[in-house]
């Protein structure tokens, strides 16, 4: 196996051959959970340079995701570059997010697990790292909320076993979190 990759990379590493096949990125939009269509194209960000990483933030605070996406390119010159991809759609539904602070000394957030309550059921997520080839998420957890108005109650349940509530948090907002004392 190792004989056939070091073979093939060979034969178009430098060569004005892409390592992606010149396929192109794709970007999915969800159809409130009834549906996916791909819209890469329209957005601008189905990019032909071979890409090799991508990461979800939101880089100025207005509660839209922003991407940020590496690329590699052997052709017609080698560079790599960074595109940062702002999210000027409009606004259409509501959401709460959480930035969790590095505190040094043991008391790092990834591992905590972040549950919302609402009317309308509950959802989940987890502060993790290395889910990603070659790039790290931010320390934040983003929840789209659609038509949802209000939250009932935050739980954040850290790895030491400690939890924290919080009642009736702001929405369209970021919380800042630390680890507790």
């Amino acid at each position: 196996m190792a004989f056939y990759f070091g073979a093939k990379s060979a034969r178009t590493r430098g060569r004005g051959h892409s390592y992606g096949g010149y396929e192109k990125n794709r970007l999915f939009w969800n159809r409130e959970g009834k549906a996916f269509v791909e819209i890469g194209h329209l957005l601008g960000v189905a990019l032909e340079a071979d890409s090799r990483n991508v990461v979800a933030d939101d880089l100025d605070g207005d509660g839209k995701l922003d991407l940020m996406v590496t690329t590699f390119e052997v052709w017609p010159k080698t560079r790599q570059t960074l595109r940062v991809f702002k999210n000027v759609l409009p606004t259409e539904g509501n959401w709460i997010g959480f930035r969790f602070r590095e505190q040094g000394h043991g008391k790092s957030p990834v591992g905590a697990r972040v549950t919302i309550r609402h009317a309308g059921g509950a959802a989940a997520r987890q502060i993790v790292a290395g889910d990603s080839y070659r790039s790290q998420q931010a320390n934040a957890l983003h929840f789209g909320l659609g038509k949802i108005t209000s939250v009932d109650s935050v739980e954040i349940r850290w790895t030491n076993g400690q939890t924290n509530r919080l009642l009736k948090p702001v929405i369209n907002a970021y919380t800042s979190v630390s680890f507790p004392d």
